[in-house]
């Protein structure tokens, strides 16, 4: 169950976003409408509607979500460029990295999940435990303009 997801530097988004799906406590008349968040008092909306002018942004939310998945399923492939579309309204934001991060819920624990990519590579990626109020690594991937790779495992 998706609880967060956040885009950072790409195509239309240029400072970090995030479409939450923790539910507001303005309608606490109705918690079937909600799914329970473990470990958290808070609950999450299992559905979610985006709406807005043409051009606000809702195609690159689905777009990024589907790069995300991509490269989480598909993975990259050496010397060949990331497709990744930085945003291109200023000439700073080609050079520097997209950063998308998630927050899901899957066999009853919290994660968070996030990527550092730039045109030729993974700059960095990591996944984490979320447990009463803390983030515990689980491993996290670091690439070095040299392509040097460091991946350290947590304790997880």
């Amino acid at each position: 169950m998706l609880l967060s997801f956040s885009i950072e530097n790409f195509r239309s988004f240029r400072e970090e976003q995030t479409l939450s799906m923790v539910a507001s406590n303005r309608q606490p008349d109705h918690p079937e409408h909600t799914a329970a968040i473990p470990d958290e008092e808070n609950r999450a909306l299992p559905v979610a509607v985006i709406y807005g002018a043409n051009g606000a942004g809702k195609s690159n939310l689905v777009r990024a979500l589907s790069f995300l998945q991509a490269l989480v399923l598909r993975g990259t492939e050496p010397k060949k460029p990331i497709a990744r579309r930085a945003f291109a309204l200023d000439k700073e934001s080609a050079g520097k990295p997209t950063e998308l991060k998630i927050q899901y819920v899957e066999d009853g624990h919290v994660y968070a999940f996030g990527c550092r990519v730039s045109d030729k590579l993974v700059d960095a990626e990591w996944l984490s435990l979320l447990r009463d109020g803390k983030e515990i690594s689980v491993y996290e991937r670091t690439t070095s303009s040299d392509g040097e790779v460091k991946i350290e495992a947590g304790p997880c």
